[in-house]
């Protein structure tokens, strides 16, 4: 199994820091987040391996990850929107697809927020 998650946090970190010098990140769920603002949270939600799948090549073995990504913000709607472009652009570059972003819908009492989800098969 392979597990590219302190890569993807590294990799995701430097490129927000670089367009936005005040984003704060972490590994850890928001709820449990009381800092400063904008913030985004990188998780590794799954990591597994899909046994005997086909590939170009011939029957091997696949892994795959997912990860769940929460952006928060005091400001507003225009600072999630631009962290969530520069984030769908650093993930589709390290080769992640997005299979979801909206609402957080087991957090109902933050305006503010947004999540995306994404995954890879490696």
């Amino acid at each position: 199994m392979t597990d590219h998650e302190q890569q993807v946090y590294t990799l995701v970190g430097d490129v927000l820091k670089q367009k936005h010098e005040t984003i704060q990140t972490t590994n850890q769920k928001l709820r449990f987040y009381h800092s400063s603002y904008p913030v985004i949270s990188l998780v590794q939600t799954n990591n597994y391996v899909l046994k005997d799948s086909r590939t170009l090549n011939d029957l091997g073995t696949v892994d795959v990850e997912e990860y769940e990504i929460e952006i928060q913000s005091q400001t507003g709607m225009d600072e999630i929107k631009s962290i969530m472009i520069d984030i769908d652009h650093a993930m589709r570059q390290l080769g992640y697809i997005r299979t979801y972003c909206g609402l957080d819908t087991q957090d109902k009492e933050t305006e503010l927020k947004r999540l995306m989800q994404y995954q890879t098969a490696l």
